[in-house]
C-alpha cells in the first residue's frame, strides 16, 4: 500500500514537471513567432 502511495506521487511529481516543462516550451516558441511577427510586419509595414 505504502509503495503504490509513493510511485502515486513520484508520477505524479514527474507529470507536473513534464507540464510545466512542456508550458516552458510553448511559451518560447510562441515569443519566437510574435518577435517575427513583429519584425516581418514593421518590416514590410
Amino acid at each position: 500500500m505504502a509503495s503504490q502511495m509513493v510511485l502515486f506521487f513520484v508520477s505524479l511529481g514527474s507529470y507536473q514537471v513534464g507540464v510545466r516543462g512542456g508550458i516552458v516550451k510553448f511559451s518560447r516558441l510562441l515569443m519566437m513567432f510574435v518577435t517575427r511577427g513583429v519584425g516581418f510586419v514593421s518590416g514590410h509595414g
